[in-house]
């Protein structure tokens, strides 16, 4: 039996797919741990405990896998295939004019 290896695209996508789910599971364990506004003891306390956290954590881990997979979608084409980053911008100063407030009169 011979494995195919995945296309590099899809091992792209589910990289950054695992990453937004690695995110939104941090983001869920903060939530719980510090507990704001005792949100950590209704998700630990609620019916059925584990079932509303693993929810809570699939849906913010959709989101977060989303938004992860878009934005390195949109940056693909930012790296030159010769490495480094690509742009290089110089630093200038540029002399820059206020206007004195004017003061009411009376």
């Amino acid at each position: 039996m011979t494995i195919t290896r995945l296309p590099d695209l899809v091992r792209f996508l589910a990289l950054h797919a695992a990453i937004g789910f690695a995110v939104a599971g941090a983001f869920v364990f903060g939530l719980i741990e510090l507990n704001p506004n005792d949100i950590g003891t209704l998700l630990s306390h609620a019916d059925g405990y584990p079932l509303p956290t693993l929810v809570l954590w699939f849906m913010l881990g959709l989101t977060a896998s989303s938004c992860q997979m878009g934005a390195a979608i949109m940056l693909l084409g930012d790296t030159p295939k010769g490495g480094g980053t690509g742009r290089s911008f110089t630093a200038m100063l540029a002399p820059l004019r206020l206007a004195r407030p004017r003061r009411p009169h009376r």
